[in-house]
């Protein structure tokens, strides 16, 4: 999957499913986390992928933190360094499941 794919998903099962076998490693055996949806289910996600959540005026930005975001300054001009896997969403926990997506799909992996 491309980021621009996992950035257009909504939350919902085929999201919470991804999260479920390609972040989380889990089988489904009819159970099924709403991680997409639930803050308290997502959390366990943002704590093994170490992603911060920021709000701003667009949404809610989260960022796979060992990506290493960063501003420093050079003869009083700033640079910023970005991490490269982050998502913006409405909502905390669907902006946690897509950051996390794009960081173990970041090879292109086709998803069905």
């Amino acid at each position: 999957m491309t980021k621009d794919q996992i950035l257009a998903m909504k939350p919902g099962i085929k999201l919470d499913m991804l999260i479920s076998e390609k972040v989380m490693n889990l089988r489904i055996n009819g159970k099924l986390k709403h991680y997409s949806q639930d803050i308290s289910a997502v959390w366990e996600v943002a704590e093994k992928m170490n992603i911060s959540v920021i709000c701003s005026e667009d949404g809610w930005y989260a960022v796979v933190t060992d990506d290493i975001i960063h501003r420093h300054s050079h003869e009083h001009k700033y640079k910023e360094v970005y991490g490269k896997h982050w998502a913006l969403a409405n909502n905390v926990p669907e902006a946690i499941c897509k950051a996390a997506l794009c960081a173990v799909l970041d090879g292109g992996e086709e998803v069905e």
